[in-house]
């Protein structure tokens, strides 16, 4: 064989063993990669439970101090003495009973106000019932006033009528008595005697604050001729006249 065969051999095989070599370095590096990963996430994922671990004992503690608080609040909630009962016993009763002294002052001040007022109530129902009666009282008076008025006015005109003619008979009787004493039988009665005659009589009326009617001095004149003796001599007529005349004159004179 050749020199030149015989010395390449020797360097291929080198090449070999060193590819073998380096392919084992690769795998082994591979290999410690592999390994170097799987222990990163191992570590992580105990870091990862290491701190949920932390975060359980976080609340962990926060709850036993919660719990703590809540016993130490309770403890001294419990710590209230008898006393201290007792105390807060008397000061609800004392308030319960300073609130049922104030309602009871309240319905009382209520109940005066209403008595007041329906007292008032009463007094102006009183006065007003008072004041309507003696209103009434007064217009009865004035009726009765008005009515005894009326009936005095009554009676004292039915009087004066009366009087009236009662004087109106007297003087009609003396008149009578003077015309059968001034008229003589067989003659006719002058006219100014019958005239001052009539004038005697009426202005003997009229000082007695008399009034006479026309209508009943006519008849007063009527039945004084009639009263006259009927002889044929006389003038009936004549005498109508002149009383008749006498009369209106007078009375003219009288109202």
């Amino acid at each position: 064989m050749p020199l030149f065969f015989r010395k390449r051999k020797p360097s291929e095989e080198a090449r070999k063993r060193l590819d073998e070599h380096q392919r084992h370095l690769d795998a082994e590096r591979q290999r410690l990669q592999e390994q170097l990963k799987q222990t990163e996430q191992n570590i992580s994922s105990r870091i990862q439970k290491l701190l949920q671990e932390n975060q359980r004992q976080k609340k962990s503690s926060e709850i036993l101090k919660s719990l703590e608080n809540e016993r130490i609040r309770m403890e001294q909630l419990m710590s209230i003495t008898q006393e201290e009962t007792e105390n807060l016993r008397r000061r609800e009763v004392a308030s319960a009973m300073q609130q049922m002294l104030t309602e009871s002052c309240k319905n009382r001040l209520i109940q005066m106000a209403y008595e007041s007022q329906r007292q008032n109530l009463v007094q102006q129902a009183c006065s007003s019932m008072a004041e309507m009666d003696e209103r009434f009282q007064q217009i009865l008076s004035w009726q009765q006033m008005d009515q005894n008025k009326a009936i005095s006015q009554i009676l004292q005109e039915s009087a004066m009528q009366k009087a009236a003619f009662e004087a109106l008979q007297v003087k009609k009787d003396l008149m009578h008595r003077q015309i059968r004493s001034q008229v003589s039988p067989g003659a006719v009665v002058p006219g100014p005697a019958l005239s001052e005659t009539c004038r005697v009589a009426l202005q003997g009326g009229r000082s007695q604050q008399l009034r006479f009617e026309p209508q009943l001095l006519g008849l007063l004149a009527q039945q004084e001729v009639k009263a006259l003796p009927s002889e044929p001599r006389f003038a009936p007529s004549l005498v109508l006249g002149l009383l008749g005349g006498c009369l209106e004159a007078s009375c003219s004179g009288v109202w």
